[in-house]
């Protein structure tokens, strides 16, 4: 599990629920540089549009920077928020695993949060890209993270009870 491509973890946090509660175990760092990635990948319809010239009037055009930089920002920007979503996450999860009588830290719900996230985010990525604005579109990705993260908990295996 070590050494578990991107693209793998990305995969298996799209269709496996199982899959993504063995992730709990990977390094912060992986976790980490998954979420750089995630959220690189759910800005290439931002930065397509801006090539193409698609959005019009969007915050990054009204900018004073050239496009490279205001890229930029708004990447790091969108991941830092990420961050904090995550963090609010990992407590919440916490709570499910409590609930679901689940031995996990606070470090493994953090883990399981970051993969949680990955399709909501995509999904809010391609709806907006495709020019549909959702009024509650992060809320309802907070919401849909939250509930593949309770179905993660719950394929996380119990204990095996020693004799």
């Amino acid at each position: 599990m070590k050494n578990i491509t991107l693209y793998k973890q990305l995969l298996y946090s799209i269709y496996s629920a199982k899959r993504t509660s063995a992730f709990r175990m990977l390094s912060i760092g992986k976790s980490i540089s998954y979420l750089f990635f995630l959220m690189a990948i759910s800005l290439l319809p931002t930065l397509l549009g801006e090539l193409v010239g698609t959005y019009e009037g969007d915050v990054l055009s009204s900018l004073p920077l050239p496009l490279p930089i205001s890229l930029i920002i708004l990447y790091f920007f969108a991941t830092g928020i990420k961050f904090v979503e995550i963090t609010l996450l990992g407590g919440i999860g916490l709570l499910f695993a409590k609930l679901q009588s689940k031995p996990l830290n606070y470090k493994q719900t953090w883990n399981l949060s970051v993969y949680a996230t990955t399709v909501p985010t995509l999904t809010l990525a391609i709806i907006e890209s495709l020019g549909i604005q959702l009024p509650s579109g992060a809320m309802l990705a907070l919401i849909g993270s939250i509930l593949y993260l309770f179905f993660i908990i719950k394929r996380v295996p119990r204990p095996k009870v020693r004799k």
